[in-house]
């Protein structure tokens, strides 16, 4: 905060060059005076008894009047977004050092406690500089920099084709179906869609499970809709983020609930194979779209099939779903899309109202395309949910599919204390990948873990 001395005004005067106004606006200024001096002498020289130019004096101060009134609503709503951030970033810090306090009396060795700190103070230096400006792009390079200053290498269009297995370790990597790579220790860390990798540790005698995840629709609400909601009616302005919801409900045995809620957000195609749909949502950092979309999804666990034990059971069901989307509307990107209200009581939507889903949606009954285990919990779902949220249930609604993405359909089993796999102890199974995460956060903190275990 810069500190101001009222009684000092003469000083300021002649430090003008100092201020950000002055030098993020000199060029406007210049242009400002040059255009008024370029007025004066055409109605002093030219024009002295232009009644128009005579009135301009006037126009200045109505327009200067005007300026004023914005300005004087513009300073107060600034302080009020300031002293909201202040607020925040003031939790923040005490957040911080009751951690602190906290982790100073477990009895953490140095090394831990000095870890902790640096993570710490990591966080807060990046919520910062992603809060003020677009910095993470320059972040991200900045840590590759560094992982190369510390010897490490980043091989870029490079792909693990093999790998070579000796006794419980792994000796060799193949990349791009040549290099062979010698190794001591692998954190495995792909993300949860990686299916090549999965097939690649059966195909190598590496043992993976088959894991519950979830699966379903993602549905689009107006934001002003969701806003209404959940705010009881007062709509969203300046000083009222775009309103969010959490959904779940218990549906003959199985959990459905919202997922990956993004407000003020946007349907993007998140497809990785020809023949397949799939989508997800994304919010700017602004909020500020007139679309709410969330992924609704429904439990899935490998004992709903025949063959439980097959690893690949849920991947399988999960490819199915993709295809039978896709299939549903032609060899294209577009997605199957329903009304919500058509969608529960079961029939095909004549039109549309919007969709933020840039590819396309294409009219088709859902509930015939999805499997009835996901389909008829779904429809069963969206009715309770509008006990709870009144007006959840309405046709201005459009339900998109599939939402198939939510976790790895995968596990990669490893041993709890030591990290590394059941039976490859050189192999840390590491995040979402391998079925221990399921975000960023949780995903950092599992590599976290598992560079700590090697």
């Amino acid at each position: 905060m810069i500190n101001y001395n009222p009684k000092n005004w003469l000083g300021f005067i002649f430090s003008l060059h100092k201020s950000d106004t002055i030098r993020i606006l000199w060029k406007e200024i210049i242009y400002i005076a040059i255009l008024t001096a370029i007025i004066t002498s055409l109605e002093l020289h030219f024009f002295p008894s232009s009644s128009v130019l005579k009135n301009l004096t006037a126009v200045y101060s109505l327009l200067g009047f005007v300026i004023s009134l914005l300005l004087v609503f513009r300073t107060n709503t600034a302080y009020d977004r300031w002293w909201e951030g202040r607020k925040l970033w003031g939790a923040v810090v005490n957040d911080s050092r009751n951690l602190s306090s906290l982790l100073a009396s477990m009895g953490l060795t140095e090394a831990e406690t000095q870890s902790y700190s640096r993570q710490l103070i990591a966080f807060s230096s990046s919520m910062k500089e992603h809060l003020r400006r677009n910095k993470l792009p320059k972040i991200i390079e900045n840590i590759r920099n560094f992982i190369i200053e510390q010897g490490g290498e980043i091989h870029f269009e490079s792909k693990l084709t093999g790998i070579t297995r000796t006794d419980n370790k792994i000796s060799h990597l193949e990349i791009n179906h040549g290099e062979q790579t010698p190794i001591k220790q692998v954190i495995l860390a792909t993300g949860h869609s990686a299916r090549d990798i999965f097939y690649l540790l059966h195909q190598t005698g590496i043992k993976v499970l088959a894991k519950p995840f979830a699966l379903g629709v993602r549905v689009e609400h107006t934001q002003a809709l969701i806003d209404q909601m959940q705010y009881h009616g007062r709509l969203n302005d300046e000083y009222l983020a775009p309103a969010s919801y959490s959904l779940v409900e218990q549906i003959d045995g199985r959990g459905v609930y919202s997922f990956c809620m993004c407000p003020g957000g946007i349907i993007a195609p998140c497809a990785t194979a020809n023949g397949e749909v799939v989508t997800n949502g994304w919010s700017p950092s602004k909020r500020n779209n007139p679309y709410s979309n969330s992924g609704i999804v429904v439990s899935i666990d490998p004992t709903d099939f025949e063959n439980p034990e097959d690893p690949f059971v849920c991947l399988t069901f999960q490819q199915e779903v993709e295809k039978l989307c896709h299939d549903a509307t032609g060899n294209n990107q577009k997605v199957p899309a329903q009304r919500l209200l058509d969608f529960v009581e079961g029939r095909k939507s004549k039109d549309f109202p919007r969709s933020s889903y840039t590819p396309g949606i294409e009219s088709v009954r859902l509930d015939e395309v999805l499997p009835p285990l996901v389909a008829k919990r779904l429809q069963k779902a969206f009715q309770a949910f509008d006990k709870k949220m009144p007006g959840f249930l309405t046709n201005d609604a459009v339900v998109h599919a599939p939402e198939s993405r939510t976790s790895s359909p995968v596990l990669i089993p490893r041993d709890k204390e030591r990290m590394h796999h059941v039976e490859i102890i050189n192999l840390y199974p590491c995040a979402e990948g391998a079925g221990y995460a399921g975000g960023i956060v949780s995903a950092a903190i599992d590599g976290m873990k598992c560079v700590e275990a090697c």
